[in-house]
């Protein structure tokens, strides 16, 4: 990390077509202060299934619902509802074998 910034590998398959494996993802480590919203892609630390990259779905007062963009990923509903705590970075740029790009937000 160097200066908040955040820089993870994708590996596995959950957010196809937006993330391929082995895409490097740049980041912002994310201050208590930092809005997270829907479309966003974020690494959530999850107690049971560890470290992931997820796209946050919804949001209430209570927390955040997380989801791959991947037919084959996870529910949200096996995932839980995330509270901010856990929520470590958000992405808005991937490096893949194409080039530089941003990451698109979907609602």
């Amino acid at each position: 990390m160097f200066f908040g910034l955040v820089v993870r590998r994708v590996r596995g398959q959950s957010m196809a077509c937006t993330l391929s494996h082995g895409d490097v993802l740049i980041g912002q480590r994310l201050p208590d202060d930092r809005s997270v919203r829907a479309g966003d892609v974020v690494e959530i630390k999850h107690r049971d299934l560890g470290r992931l990259v997820k796209r946050v779905v919804d949001y209430s007062n209570d927390g955040y619902w997380v989801n791959g963009d991947s037919t084959t990923s996870l529910e949200a509903e096996r995932i839980g509802l995330i509270t901010r705590d856990q929520i470590l970075a958000k992405f808005f740029l991937k490096l893949s074998p194409r080039g530089i790009s941003r990451i698109p937000k979907q609602n």
